[in-house]
């Protein structure tokens, strides 16, 4: 697969690194299989089944212990409404934990394996430039986000504290869990998006290179694309290329096209892996909408759209220019809920607005 096996093994501790500021965190709740040790290998299925129902157990005992403890002591007064609303909230948190810790146990250990290594393989064909951006986005969105839900939980239990005491508040802490969990998940797959998202970008990086080493303008006709990301990204590099060294680029065949259109393919591949980890799971499903194809996936569609407006000198780099092209916009990478279920549909946006709206009026009336 590679030339170098070495070199293989480096691109997964590169790929490994970017998740690195996350799966620490991940890995308290038992929402990340991975096992970091000499050989970088994932913790077995067994380990991972058995940490994941230890944490489980422990978060539904305390669960159950603060249910308890709150309709003996504190739901004596209140009207049966506020009971079994709070009840039913922290029961549905606990489920959706457990569905959580089902697709981390589902598509982890070897299967997620699997998943880093078809990264690294198409980053030996690419020369992946963007490990370091990918880890630095995370942690800035990490601080940002962990730094959001620290500070409003801290004001909200300072604030119920000083009405109620201590004692009370913290049997109804348990939500502030809950909610950093599901930041967590979030953040999981934010990261997750970056790396689709940068390997799209040094595909349009490498097309545009392809389109300026092939396309040969006079002085009088300037073409914007020659610019290269003049509008729609930073700077960026594709020197490390195995396709395209550091030297300039003096001639491109049909085959290395074919190989970007393969490249291309691959990554629906991986995004199709990310659908069905993540499209099912109750914190991710209402923002399951996004649509790299329209962000990242412009560009190459711009330049190889102006691509057909040059007469080329070879008619196989012409067809596989339109092959790309067509694969493009026939295949565009989105991100929605598994088996093609999406929140974006005008009707059932509707429905699900209808639903929530009249249950928590029957909840309110009870």
């Amino acid at each position: 697969m590679f030339t170098s096996d070495y070199k293989y093994k480096d691109y997964i501790q590169e790929i490994y690194k970017t998740f690195s500021p996350l799966s620490w965190l991940l890995k308290i709740f038992s929402l990340d299989s991975l096992s970091r040790g000499n050989k970088q290998k994932f913790a077995s299925s067994y380990w991972a089944l058995a940490k994941g129902a230890l944490t489980f157990t422990i978060l539904a005992a305390i669960n159950l212990f603060t249910i308890y403890y709150k309709f003996t002591w504190f739901y004596v007064e209140l009207i049966i409404s506020v009971k079994y609303a709070d009840a039913v909230q922290m029961i549905y948190d606990l489920c959706q934990y457990f569905v959580d810790l089902y697709f981390v146990y589902k598509y982890g250990s070897d299967v997620f394996y699997e998943y880093i290594r078809q990264y690294a393989y198409i980053d030996g064909m690419f020369g992946m430039e963007y490990y370091g951006s990918i880890r630095r986005r995370l942690i800035n969105v990490m601080i940002f986000m962990i730094s959001m839900w620290f500070s409003s939980s801290l004001s909200d239990y300072v604030i119920w504290a000083i009405g109620f005491g201590l004692m009370s508040t913290t049997f109804f802490s348990m939500a502030y869990i809950y909610m950093f969990i599901k930041i967590l998940t979030n953040l999981h797959v934010t990261v997750h998006i970056m790396h689709i998202e940068s390997r799209l970008r040094v595909l349009g990086d490498l097309i545009q290179e392809c389109y300026c080493s092939s396309v040969s303008c006079t002085a009088r006709i300037e073409d914007a694309v020659i610019k290269k990301n003049w509008f729609y990204t930073i700077k960026t590099k594709t020197s490390k290329s195995q396709l395209y060294p550091l030297k300039k680029i003096s001639y491109v065949n049909s085959n290395e096209v074919k190989w970007l259109s393969r490249c291309y393919l691959l990554l629906t591949e991986q995004v199709n892996f990310i659908n069905r980890m993540f499209g099912m799971r109750p914190v991710t499903a209402p923002c399951w909408t996004k649509g790299l194809s329209q962000g990242e996936g412009l560009p190459i569609i711009t330049t190889l759209g102006r691509r057909d407006g040059y007469r080329t000198r070879y008619e196989k780099m012409q067809a596989a220019y339109k092959d790309l092209l067509s694969l493009v916009q026939s295949q565009p990478i989105n991100f929605h809920m598994a088996h093609f279920m999406r929140l974006d549909y005008p009707l059932l946006v509707s429905i699900c607005s209808v639903f929530v709206t009249y249950t928590i009026i029957l909840i309110q009336s009870i």
